[in-house]
């Protein structure tokens, strides 16, 4: 199913009919609030991170994952900042990372589009690319913009694409995006609860460090 989100792009709800659901969303989400399980009820509490080795081992998972600084390929999702965070394949081990497929901007570009034939104005790079089965493209009918997600076409050269069937375009301007692809995804809740685990430990470090400073200097 998909929803409409508020300025941000589209959503994906899945998995309704079983126990978990999952939501996709093409750009950001808004929401007034997030909420996540975290009982014992559901939880196998296997050791405190007040326990010195536990603790440890925590310091050393946050030591070992890679800090990128970047900025999105895809104007669709481009804020204009370059952030500071993680790259799902550098995450060592794979930790906290998910499968997840979608539609990495590949492509990206304008091109033109006449009887079921779009060229496009430069050439596509076909050597990251891990799957060319299916594409998504974009174009204009009556003033709205459609998103089609499609597996009949074909690539005619790096720059011709050919659909099986004609669209009914208001004009001969489609944007296409790029390939389904393998897109790793983190779960940021869970590096969120290691990265709060660790601040944590830090100001109790730091307390005890200034008490001991107090203590010197009352010396």
């Amino acid at each position: 199913m998909n929803t409409d989100g508020i300025g941000t792009g589209i959503a994906k709800l899945g998995n309704v009919s079983g126990r978990n659901t999952s939501i996709y969303s093409i750009g950001r989400m808004i929401s007034s609030g997030y909420i996540a399980i975290s009982s014992n009820k559901v939880k196998n509490v296997e050791a405190s991170l007040d326990d010195n080795n536990t603790m440890n081992q925590a310091i050393e998972l946050f030591k070992s994952i890679p800090q990128s600084k970047y900025t999105y390929k895809g104007n669709q999702m481009n804020d204009g900042f370059r952030h500071l965070g993680l790259i799902a394949e550098d995450m060592p081990n794979k930790i906290y990372t998910v499968d997840n497929t979608g539609f990495p901007p590949n492509i990206y570009q304008a091109g033109i589009y006449e009887d079921r034939k779009i060229t496009l104005l430069n050439p596509i790079n076909f050597d990251g690319m891990e799957n060319k089965n299916e594409i998504q493209f974009l174009y204009h009918k009556d003033n709205i913009t459609k998103h089609i997600e499609t597996k009949q076409f074909s690539f005619v050269d790096e720059y011709t694409i050919l659909l099986e069937n004609n669209i009914d375009a208001e004009d001969n301007d489609v944007f296409v995006y790029g390939t389904r692809e393998n897109i790793p995804a983190i779960e940021k809740e869970s590096y969120f609860e290691l990265t709060s685990c660790i601040v944590k430990n830090l100001l109790e470090r730091i307390e005890k460090l200034e008490n001991e400073i107090i203590e010197l200097k009352n010396k």
